[in-house]
């Protein structure tokens, strides 16, 4: 599955480049200009001042073997190159935005099932987001954000259900932070404690989370017996199982409607394959 996603990532990526380069020629001819001088006209260098360049040198000591003065015309071409591109990206998302074309490749497809006990959203959504995820996981957390922007964003058209992927060989207390949040579920409060932990994965041991219990109101006997009882942690197995039989091998992971997508994502592409689902246009790889 991540060789087959990997291919997906070749293909979208050749596919939006050719799209990008159409867009600049188009736009191009439309000022009657050539593509080089329409990027000089709207993504001009900025060249940084005395001050960025030395924050810049002091910041990455570990990159330099001169001295400041013999290492500024190195730092000032990363960095002009560096706002190049960003400016670059954003111009060209400009483009993109304007246009009627859109990329109908959708990653590729695989197969599990929901948690219906674990479903933030309308569960009788048309599209369900289904996420591996793990609770000491730096990824997982930068990942919520969006999700919750894209909740709110698409109100009653999609659901999003949680599944657990403690990687327990570098995250030894993500199995434990996976069955105290069970544990919570068993009081309704799975979502909030959920929350919780994705704010601050550093106060996972037993008395961090008990600590976070308490914090939303969790009855701290009932939690902590439930906690010791390790009577989740077949459950837990069982979604791993579920999650590397459908090509999970990290976290974050999504599947969209069967649709295959690792790692952080950003909000536009969710949004692209969503877009698509609702609108029944889909094209696998």
């Amino acid at each position: 599955m991540q060789l087959r996603y990997e291919e997906y990532k070749t293909r979208a990526d050749a596919l939006n480049n050719l799209l990008s380069e159409r867009l600049l020629d188009s736009e191009a001819r439309r000022e009657g200009l050539s593509t080089a001088a329409l990027l000089r006209k709207h993504v001009p260098p900025a060249p940084p001042s005395s001050t960025e360049l030395y924050a810049f040198y002091r910041a990455h000591p570990q990159d330099f073997k001169g001295t400041f003065e013999t290492e500024k015309p190195r730092i000032g071409a990363t960095l002009v190159a560096s706002r190049v591109a960003d400016a670059r990206r954003i111009y060209l998302q400009t483009l993109h935005a304007g246009e009627r074309a859109s990329v109908l490749l959708l990653p590729p497809r695989t197969s599990v099932s929901p948690d219906w006990t674990r479903i933030r959203g309308n569960s009788g959504a048309p599209v369900m987001i289904v996420e591996f995820a793990d609770f000491q996981c730096l990824f997982c957390r930068e990942a919520e954000p969006v999700l919750r922007s894209l909740l709110a964003e698409y109100k009653d058209q999609i659901s999003l259900s949680f599944r657990d992927f403690p990687l327990r060989a570098v995250h030894p207390q993500a199995e434990l932070a996976a069955e105290a949040a069970r544990c919570a579920g068993e009081q309704r409060k799975f979502w909030q404690y959920h929350d919780l932990l994705f704010a601050d994965d550093r106060k996972l041991d037993p008395a961090g989370l008990s600590r976070d219990a308490a914090l939303i109101g969790i009855e701290l006997a009932q939690f902590e017996t439930c906690l010791s009882s390790g009577r989740y942690a077949q459950g837990i197995r069982n979604d791993i199982a579920d999650g590397e039989r459908a090509g999970v091998g990290g976290t974050p992971t999504f599947i969209i409607d069967g649709y295959f997508l690792p790692g952080v994502q950003s909000k536009h592409e969710f949004e692209r394959i969503i877009d698509l689902l609702l609108s029944g246009e889909r094209t696998a790889p």
